[in-house]
């Protein structure tokens, strides 16, 4: 009981604090249809999902190493557990945020409820927050 006080004082002060700067409180809506709920200071996150096909139509290959290794690190965060951050003044990360992962972070795993791949990390594995993309990029 006493961790659920600290995690709702947690989003409080969250929300107070993006309300002082004139930042949205609500990030943009994204479903969990995963099946999964993370539990403790996990986070459960989407991996990105990158272009198969250039802008000239050129077809990049399945085993392209470049392309994984930048799939490995960018994700789409889906649900948080109950204690993430909450040794924190505030949250790294909001439900619909792009962020940025250790490499070799955490785990995957296939989502019961819609047979997607997931990752799920601890919420220290998460490094930054993606604000401006150059370019549209696809979460799975």
């Amino acid at each position: 009981m006493e961790q659920l006080k600290r995690f709702e004082d947690a989003t409080v002060l969250a929300i107070d604090y993006l309300k002082r700067e004139g930042k949205h409180a609500v990030a943009p809506a994204v479903e969990n249809a995963s099946g999964l709920e993370p539990t403790g200071w996990a986070v459960l996150l989407r991996p990105y999902e990158p272009e198969m096909r250039t802008k000239g139509g050129i077809l990049i290959p399945e085993n392209s190493k470049q392309r994984i290794e930048v799939a490995d690190q960018r994700a789409v965060v889906i649900a948080i557990g109950p204690e993430a951050w909450s040794d924190e003044k505030r949250p790294r990360a909001a439900i619909g945020d792009r962020v940025l992962i250790g490499k070799y972070a955490g785990m995957f795993c296939t989502g019961p409820g819609d047979g997607k791949q997931y990752r799920i990390v601890n919420d220290k594995d998460i490094f930054c927050k993606i604000t401006n993309e150059q370019h549209e990029v696809s979460y799975v």
